[in-house]
Formats: C-alpha cells, structure tokens, sequence
C-alpha cells in the first residue's frame, strides 16, 4: 500500500489487480489496463505524482488513465522486477533478482511510443561489489536517502550504491577477430580467404579486451553484403552465418565496456565465397539462351506442325485433282471426242450448200475448242507443281476482258532463282492474282507492275498500280456487296500466308502476297534454300525479264 504526492492511495491485491482510492470512491485496474500481469512486488510513487509498479512479467507505469509496461522485449535485462524507484535526477533504479539496473525514464517513454526501439541500461551485479542479489525482504525492500543514496536488501543482508559517486570506465576494449571456421574446418586468416563453393555454415570467433569486468563487454557486428545494420549489443563472441550465397563479403565488429562506451574502431575481415558451376553467371546466361532456343524450336516445331497439317491438307485437294483429272479424261473428254467425230462425219456428208452446213462448221469449231481447253484443264490437273510460265499464263486469264491497249500496260518482272510452286498453293496465289490484276485494271489507267519474288525463304507476289487507291472503309471492310477483297484473305489464310493491301501515298495501290517457303515450293529442302541465300547475297545476281514476259 502506497500514498503518492497527490493524495491517492495505491493498493496492490495478491490477485495481481491494482486498486486506486483518491478520497471519493474506489477504482480497480487489471489487464485491461493494459498491467502486465502476473503476482504485484512493489508500488512505487514519484515526486510528479508518477505510479511505478514491480510485477512478476514486467514493469510498468501509470499514465493518467492506463499503464505503459516493458519487459525483455524492449530491451530491460529480465521480466521479473522486484523493486522500481524513480530519482530526482530522471532515473528509474529497477532491482532483479541477478542485480539492479539504471536507466533513463525518457528513454523508458521513448521505446513505450516506439516497438523498435530497445532501452539502453547500466546493470550492477557481483563484479560491481553488490556481493548478493536483491531480494524482497521486509515491507520496505529499498529506499533512498536523503543524500541520494539507495539503500536495499539482499539475500545475504544490506547494501548501498551513491549514484552520485559511481565511477565509470572511459576506456573502450581493444576488439580482435580471433577465428574463422567455415563448415567446421579452421581457415588461416593471415592469407587472403576464399572459401570453397556450396559452404553452408561460416562461423567467426571474437573478443574485447577489459581488465575492470571482461564478461560485461558486449558486441556488435554485421556482414556487409549481407546484414542491413548493425546486429543488437550482446555478450555473446561469435556469429554465425549459414547458408551465405556466392560473393565477397566484408565482416566487421565492435565492442563496448561494462559502462557502454565503445571502440568506435571496428576489426575487419574480408572473405571470398566461390560459386558453384550452377551459381555462376555464365551457367545462367547459359540457362536463359537454352529457354530462349527451346522456346523457338518449339515454336519452330508449332509452326512446321501447322505447315505440315496444310500440306496434308494440299495432299488430299492434289490426289481429288487426280480423281477428277481420271474421271473428266475418262468420260467427258472421251464423250466430247464422241460428239466431235459425230460432227466431223455429219459435215462430210452434209453438201457445201446446204443450209445447214454453216451450223455443222460451227459445231464443230466449238466441239474443238471445248476438247482443247479439256485437255489444258486436264494437264493443269494432272501437275504437282507450277512453273514461272504457268503462273504468268494464269495471271494473263484476269486480263482477257480488257483491251488490247488496257493489257499492255501490265509490266512483268521475275526475281531470284526459280522453285517449283506447289499446284494447290499455286492456284491459290494464281486466284488472289487475278483479282488484284481485274481490280487494278478496272481502276486505273496508268501503268500496272507485277513483281513475283522467288526467295529461298518465301514465294512473294507484289501488284502496284497508279490509281486512286482505296478509302479506309474499303479496306477495311470491302464494297458493299462485292467479296473480292474478302476471298483475296481467306485464300491467303487457307495457305498460311500474309496479304497486305494498302494505299500508296504518291498514289495506286500495293497489294503484297508472302509465302512462306516450306508452303510455296515443291520439295523444297531449307538446307539448300539456305545455301541458295547465301550465295545470293555473295554475288548479288538478280533475275529480271522483260515487260510483258516471264522470260529472263
């Protein structure tokens, strides 16, 4: 039971409940209140009217409503406080059972506002003369005196420390790196240190110099590379560090007396810790270059998987060629030859001035012809593979409806080295031909230019002409009602191709099919058309015909 300067009277219950009596009424204070709990020791009571109360978990003071604690966490030397006596000067004397610690009370506020921050202390045990430790004996067990000197009971009997004479040692501890083991085995520091790879545990050895009181010479160290600041003050003489990864790494450490005044002189360590093969950066750049081609061979591979399913796809529409190339030479050919030889004997034997002799001639002209185009169809059919002609004679059916004048102002250029072109992708590139030719020919009046490109790496036919070109809207979307600019696109989707129709700034418009090589060309080999390119670029030769032929 204590009376502080301000009237109230403090009572502590063995409950460990706080009771306060301030002449009206009663109020009783538990954990709630934020007391640290556990059996009451000590009340305590300052000149300024402040509360201390001594627990078995802790430390704490009244603040006017509720209670401020500190324990271990916050840095005091244990949690069990048997006495706290606040001092004129601004100092709390705290005693334990291992000995009495001194410290300021702001900085007891300062780590109550902040968690981080830990309360520096001076402790007095056995190597200070305090020959026994505090102990709660008698209803006072410490008081200060007049003169300042406290006063306390111990387990052995009485002792007094005068906070106005204690001497403190100015002299900071010398501070030496004693010893560095890496994974158990001793390592010489004289030489420069380089540790072997994959070393998991890096352990250093230390001391501080003190003849007053070695055991109270606390450290502090840190790892540059590797710790952020400097480790808490502790006793301990070693650190340990596992794990570590490769790198050079610097270790220093300081040390402070008994009275906390440190060697602002580090000693310092430098060791190399080598990597293994796969810590090493050239093993990841490595790593990153294998990703980097596994994911383009796959790629390579989606692609050529893709190209392959088209080929197939190409193979199917090549053997239903041959079909019907079978069935229109073994039945419509053979029934049109029929009907022609019909006509033929009907003409010699009809006389040259019968009226019906003109019919017959004409019959039989047309008969021809449907058996010549017959056998054209029946050839262009039967081919696997197009030839440069074949193209250019594809290309000039677009161009039969116009007039002569309108036909000569088609230019034809051939590049590069010839390839067969597949006949099923071949027809396609034919068919978005012509439709670009009948639009250009349709819409304007000045020069077309056809270019067809033959590149190891792709097939590409290039159609420009100098006319007004074409809105947005309609490459966007096309005439309303017309589809040609629709099939050119899919026919180029159907052949894994690009088609890039675009107006021209200067004028005209740019239509730009591209191929890719191993779609366009009959038994093209990619070793070969590699080394075609090669040589290609060496001499610079260039294949270019005349106008109006595909003829070099």
């Amino acid at each position: 039971m204590v009376a502080d300067s301000r009237g109230r009277v403090w009572l502590g219950l063995t409950t460990g409940e706080i009771v306060l009596f301030d002449g009206v009424g009663f109020r009783t204070f538990t954990e709630a209140d934020n007391l640290p709990g556990g059996l009451l020791h000590a009340i305590s009571a300052g000149r300024d009217g402040s509360v201390w109360i001594a627990s078995e978990r802790g430390l704490a003071l009244f603040t006017g409503n509720r209670f401020a604690w500190w324990s271990r966490k916050n840095g005091l030397p244990g949690n069990r406080v048997l006495w706290a006596v606040p001092t004129p000067a601004g100092r709390l004397w705290v005693g334990y059972n291992i000995g009495i610690a001194s410290m300021r009370i702001d900085d007891l506020l300062h780590a109550a506002s902040d968690a981080h921050f830990l309360v520096p202390y001076e402790f007095y045990d056995d190597g200070d003369g305090l020959r026994a430790n505090p102990e709660l004996r008698g209803s006072t067990p410490v008081a200060i005196a007049p003169d300042g000197r406290i006063w306390l009971t111990t387990s052995e009997g009485l002792a007094t420390i005068d906070p106005a004479h204690i001497r403190k040692n100015l002299l900071p501890p010398p501070v030496k790196i004693l010893q560095l083991t890496a994974d158990d085995a001793d390592v010489d520091l004289k030489n420069s240190i380089t540790l072997p790879p994959r070393t998991h545990r890096v352990e250093i050895n230390y001391s501080g110099l003190s003849l007053t009181d070695a055991r109270k010479v606390t450290f502090r160290y840190r790892l540059l590379g590797f710790d952020p600041q400097w480790s808490q003050a502790s006793t301990r003489r070693f650190s340990t560090y596992t794990n570590l990864p490769p790198g050079t790494y610097h270790f220093e450490v300081m040390a402070a007396n008994e009275d906390g005044i440190w060697n602002e002189t580090p000693d310092k360590l430098a060791f190399t810790l080598a990597p293994a093969v796969y810590q090493t950066s050239w093993f990841f750049a490595f790593c990153v270059l294998a990703l980097m081609l596994a994911g383009i061979f796959l790629f390579r591979l989606r692609v050529r998987s893709a190209a392959d399913r088209l080929r197939l796809g190409f193979e199917e529409r090549l053997d239903e060629r041959v079909r019907v190339a079978q069935d229109l030479h073994d039945n419509l050919l053979q029934e049109v030859m029929g009907i022609s030889l019909q006509l033929e004997i009907a003409d010699e034997l009809t006389s040259p001035d019968a009226a019906g002799k003109p019919i017959l001639k004409r019959a039989l002209q047309l008969s021809e012809s449907a058996l010549t185009r017959g056998r054209g169809a029946l050839t262009t059919l039967r081919s696997t593979a197009l030839t440069r002609q074949e193209i250019y004679e594809g290309l000039t059916l677009a161009m039969a409806p116009f007039s002569e004048k309108r036909r000569r102002a088609v230019q034809y250029k051939i590049h590069g080295t010839e390839f067969p072109v597949q006949a099923g992708v071949g027809e396609e590139i034919v068919q978005i031909g012509r439709e670009a030719l009948r639009n250009a020919l349709q819409h304007t009046n000045g020069t077309i230019q056809v270019d067809i490109h033959y590149a190891p790496s792709l097939f590409r036919l290039v159609i420009d002409d100098e006319g007004q070109g074409m809105s947005a809207t309609i490459l966007e979307s096309g005439v309303p009602g017309h589809f040609g600019l629709r099939g050119m696109r899919e026919r180029a989707a159907r052949i894994a191709s690009t088609l890039t129709i675009e107006s021209i700034a200067r004028g005209g418009t740019h239509v730009q099919l591209s191929v890719p090589a191993r779609m366009a060309y009959s038994g093209f080999d990619t070793a070969s058309g590699l080394w075609n390119r090669l040589t290609t670029r060496w001499t610079g030769r260039k294949r270019s015909p005349g106008k109006g032929s595909p003829n070099e």
